[in-house]
């Protein structure tokens, strides 16, 4: 074959192979991960160390069939792997508890009230909708925490609000 197309094929392959893996990573890993509480930059260094094992041992002499296109089957790997590492903290794990945060915006939007809670674990604001009810105190949320298998905790959207005395 034409080196040249040879060359081209290869580059096409593996940006088409990087081009899933960041989809991949945007369909299935970002919404089991939004609510994990990771240590902080464990996607990006993970990523990069599966990218420093698996590149090089795929383009050995042995992976014959796969060493020219070894970028695009390791950009497939990571995000199945990150899935796999956060589904297995999240789903595999059984203890759980109740935790008080502290409301720090809301906005009535219609006939819902769009609340902001800081989640310090996270260093982030998780946002929720809940129904207008002027029952509710709006001044703290508790909110599930799974401990995950692997160490990460895990946010759930189990809301609990207290209620106004007046309102029991």
């Amino acid at each position: 074959m034409n080196p040249i197309l040879f060359t081209i094929i290869k580059t096409v392959v593996n940006a088409l192979g990087v081009a899933v893996g960041y989809v991949a990573y945007k369909m299935f890993v970002k919404p089991v991960s939004a609510n994990t509480i990771a240590p902080d930059n464990f996607q990006e260094i993970f990523a990069v160390l599966c990218l420093l094992t698996l590149w090089p041992l795929l383009s050995l002499k042995k992976f014959r069939p796969f060493n020219h296109y070894s970028l695009a089957i390791v950009a497939l790997l990571i995000p199945l792997m990150l899935f796999g590492v956060f589904s297995v903290n999240q789903h595999s794990s059984a203890k759980s508890y109740t935790r008080l945060f502290p409301i720090e915006r809301k906005v009535v939007e219609g006939d819902a009230v769009k609340v902001t809670a800081y989640i310090y674990e996270k260093k982030s604001w998780k946002n929720y909708t809940i129904a207008l009810d002027n029952c509710l105190e709006l001044d703290s949320v508790k909110i599930r925490v799974i401990d995950g298998l692997l160490g990460m905790k895990v946010l759930t959207d189990e809301l609990e609000f207290s209620r106004k005395p007046e309102c029991q």
